[in-house]
């Protein structure tokens, strides 16, 4: 492998392998360590992170057989069946080490199971007629801010013990 081929895997794997899912989670988290005015905690920080791509990378994964993600995202669709083995190994380790970070702080568990029951309810099919939730109109986009409100803002407030505020709020929005 040439550094040019790696470089497009990096490219790929952060447009394409919710590279940038992880990222971003950790920024929002950094954002609301900055408006609480409180020090970051790394580790809720690689909790954010990791959350994020395990929940944007199962939905993905779980959808490749879908002719609209088919159609929609062929790009995508191609790039993670190719590399399908390299994500389930990055998503087993992304468990284990999200696992050993509840570990080290027990406040974010609770918040984390609410994160993990939404994130499933918006990929499997639990609707009677074989939909997700995320199939209904109006309610995707509205369970995807309700996640990240709890990745990026709950969860580091849940685990730092600050409380609501204008600013904290106002950041949310």
């Amino acid at each position: 492998m040439n550094f040019r081929s790696i470089g497009t895997f990096i490219r790929d794997f952060l447009r394409y392998g919710n590279g940038m899912v992880i990222i971003l989670a950790v920024l929002y988290t950094l954002l609301f360590y900055s408006l609480a005015e409180c020090e970051p905690d790394s580790v809720v920080l690689v909790l954010s992170g990791l959350l994020g791509f395990l929940t944007y990378s199962y939905d993905r994964m779980h959808d490749l057989d879908e002719e609209s993600d088919i159609i929609n995202s062929p790009e995508r669709t191609n790039w993670l069946r190719a590399n399908y083995t390299f994500m389930v190994y990055l998503c087993a380790i992304a468990v284990v080490i999200s696992l050993i970070a509840m570990l080290l702080r027990p406040a974010a568990i609770f918040p984390i199971i609410s994160t993990i029951g939404l994130a499933f309810a918006y990929s499997l099919p639990i609707l009677r007629d074989g939909k997700s939730l995320k199939k209904i109109p109006g309610v995707k986009t509205a369970l995807i801010v309700v996640l990240w409100v709890i990745l990026t803002f709950l969860i580091p407030m849940t685990v730092s013990g600050v409380h609501w505020s204008f600013p904290i709020i106002g950041g949310i929005l």
